[in-house]
C-alpha cells in the first residue's frame, strides 16, 4: 500500500494542478502566423527581375557531354493588372544565340 502512495499523489497533484502549457504555446502559434500573413500581404507584389537558366545534359556518371548546353535569361515583371509577366530576353544553345 505504502509503494502505491506516491504514484496516487502524483496522479492527485496532475488533476488538480493544470499545466498552462498547451495554451500559452496556442497564443505563441496564432500570434506568429499573424505575422507571417502581415509579412506575406506587404510583399505580394514582389517579383524577382530577371532569371538565368542553364541547362546542360550529363552521362550517367555525373560528367557534362561535350555540348555547352543551353542558357535562357528571363526578365519578369507586373503587368497594368499586377500579374507577372515574362520576357525572355536571350537564348544560347550550345554557346550560338538563338534568341
Amino acid at each position: 500500500m505504502r509503494n502505491g502512495l506516491p504514484v496516487a499523489l502524483i496522479l492527485l497533484a496532475a488533476l488538480i494542478f493544470p499545466r498552462p502549457g498547451p495554451v500559452g504555446a496556442e497564443a505563441d502559434i496564432d500570434s506568429l502566423w499573424a505575422k507571417a500573413i502581415v509579412i506575406s500581404e506587404a510583399n505580394d507584389d514582389w517579383v524577382p527581375g530577371s532569371m538565368y537558366m542553364h541547362m546542360q545534359e550529363v552521362d550517367k556518371h555525373g560528367e557534362p557531354k561535350e555540348d555547352r548546353g543551353q542558357e535562357i535569361w528571363t526578365r519578369m515583371y507586373l503587368d497594368e493588372e499586377g500579374e507577372v509577366e515574362s520576357e525572355i530576353v536571350k537564348v544560347l544553345d550550345n554557346g550560338e544565340d538563338v534568341t
